[in-house]
């Protein structure tokens, strides 16, 4: 009896220590916390704690915050290789085999969280993740996703995730980024994809294309249902029971006129091309007649200067006698030259106007075409007795008339 309790014990001892040699004691330091980053650190270093504790092969050791290693050992970040072996010292000292660090740092939209793996026999080999969390995604049922979803990365555990799908009739194509990933009945189907957020198309001949945006974490299951709906194909009918091509029985549909001609469209394209035209060079004649009136200033000037002096004593037919002075007959030669050039401006441009106004009438006034004649009007009157008086009005594009017609 006490050799077969004895040989339990011993047994009970191996089994014992057998299971503990097995499981990996992995010590996770209080991670660091940026600015505004402090609560946050907190939450994600006891989740990470507990994620380690219930994660199976592995045990928690006892740990201590980053800051206080670097402080007892002496670590610095750089150079990196000197750093993770200060870290695996560290590690040897608080009896894990690995060790976990890690950094929060407060960003506009959340946090950004990056957690190192250092294996204390082989520190110059580290695993190293990040992500990027939400707020509410820093406590909660979504930190404890987060985290199971980083440890499972650092250990190289899973490198994937499943959507498992439900679809409300058989022989569904499933695609994701235009790849066909399987089909979906209306039993389950387990597709596997990669972590993050995935756009799925649902489609089948018959049916209305369905697509749906699953969000997919490592190593966790997202379940999703999909309804699709029939096609339907309506096909009009005209109201006049037609054969629905725009035609009937022996009839023919009507020719489809075309677009009217405007008639009128050259006097339009006079009418605002001499209208801007003579508005043109009525403006430039406003300039060139500035520039006239300021030669003639100029001429005032040097002939008051020449009287001063003595050159030329009168003023009346300056430019004419020039005064000797080559600078005077310039300026004479240059406003006459301009006041010409003024004087056509002018001129032009009133005729431009002038015709403007014709085209004018011919384009948006006048009624009917603009042919010679226009339609012929037919009013009568009916005289006394046997006689006929037949008055009839002409309308010409230059004038007009009236005529009478005697019939007996």
């Amino acid at each position: 009896m006490k050799r077969s309790l004895m040989v339990m014990v011993v047994m009970t001892g191996l089994v014992l220590a057998t299971t503990a040699h097995a499981e990996t004691r992995v010590a996770v330091l209080e991670l660091e916390a940026g600015p505004g980053a402090g609560v946050a650190a907190g939450r994600i270093s006891k989740a990470l704690r507990r994620q380690v504790a219930n994660t199976s092969g592995l045990s928690l050791a006892a740990g201590k915050s980053l800051a206080e290693i670097k402080l007892i050992f002496g670590c610095t970040e750089r150079p990196s290789r000197a750093y993770h072996r200060c870290l695996a010292k560290a590690g040897t000292s608080m009896k894990a085999d690995k060790i976990i660090v890690g950094k929060v740092r407060h960003t506009a939209s959340g946090y950004k969280v990056v957690m190192t793996l250092v294996d204390v026999s082989r520190p110059l080999r580290p695993q190293t993740v990040s992500g990027q969390i939400r707020r509410s995604g820093a406590k909660g049922s979504a930190l404890r996703n987060h985290t199971r979803t980083w440890v499972a990365r650092l250990f190289g555990r899973v490198h994937s995730g499943f959507l498992a799908v439900t679809c409300s009739t058989d022989g569904v194509k499933v695609s994701v980024g235009g790849n066909v990933l399987g089909t979906c009945s209306s039993s389950r189907t387990k597709i596997t994809l990669s972590p993050g957020t995935h756009k799925v198309i649902f489609t089948k001949d018959g049916f209305q294309t369905a697509s749906h945006v699953v969000s997919v974490s490592l190593g966790r299951t997202s379940r999703l249902n999909v309804n699709l709906e029939k096609r339907v194909v309506v096909r009009r009918l005209p109201p006049d029971g037609g054969n629905g091509d725009g035609t009937s029985d022996g009839v023919k549909p009507p020719p489809v006129e075309g677009k009217k001609k405007d008639s009128r469209l050259a006097w339009k394209v006079l009418f605002y091309t001499t209208l801007s035209t003579g508005v043109a060079l009525l403006a430039g004649s406003i300039f060139t007649g500035l520039k006239v009136r300021s030669l003639e200033d100029e001429k005032d000037i040097l002939i008051l200067d020449l009287n001063n002096h003595g050159i030329y004593p009168g003023e009346e037919n300056a430019c004419r006698d020039e005064a000797g002075s080559k600078e005077l007959a310039d300026i004479c030669n240059r406003g006459v030259n301009m006041a010409r050039v003024t004087n056509i401006f002018i001129g032009v441009g009133a005729a431009l106007l002038a015709s403007s106004g014709l085209f004018l009438y011919l384009a948006y006034i006048a009624k009917g075409n603009t042919k010679e004649r226009a339609t012929t009007l037919t009013p009568s009157f009916d005289g006394p007795g046997n006689t006929r008086i037949m008055v009839t009005p002409q309308i010409y594009v230059r004038g007009g008339g009236l005529s009478a017609t005697l019939r007996f």
